[in-house]
């Protein structure tokens, strides 16, 4: 075996325990979003739902940060809001509506979340544009 040959092997072992490791650290984080949920799970099991639905509806709210908290601690980034511009290879345009004084190809709503990692888009946000208006046109 040539020094590179090994070299090369050995580099991709430490990619593949990086990998691991990564993986590990997610699944870790995600283990505690899975405890919040089956903590409301067995609370509403045992006949214990909250008189307030805004009780409820606060508690999916914070199970619902902590999820998003710990992707984006492992680098998964949401993308898409109202205003922004359209760009054809991260946004899938599923319709276009009129929407006066706003610009043409100009995300009016976003019907999915975007998300990348790393700057590679793993779904592109579905959004609804604001298609061109003729009278703004002329």
């Amino acid at each position: 075996m040539t020094d590179d040959t090994y070299r090369n092997d050995a580099q991709a072992l430490l990619r593949a325990i990086n990998c691991r490791n990564e993986l590990d650290s997610l699944l870790d984080s995600l283990i505690l979003v899975l405890d919040a949920f089956e903590r409301l799970r067995r609370h509403t099991e045992n006949g214990s739902v909250p008189g307030d639905p805004a009780a409820l509806l606060e508690t999916f709210g914070r199970i619902g940060a902590q999820l998003e908290s710990v992707i984006a601690d492992a680098g998964l980034l949401g993308f898409g809001a109202p205003g922004d511009v359209v760009d054809l290879d991260r946004y899938q345009i599923i319709d276009a509506v009129r929407a006066g004084g706003v610009r043409e190809d100009t995300v009016v709503e976003v019907v999915r979340r975007g998300y990348e990692r790393d700057g590679r888009v793993l779904r592109p946000a579905e959004v609804i544009v604001a298609e061109r208006d003729e009278e703004q046109a002329q």
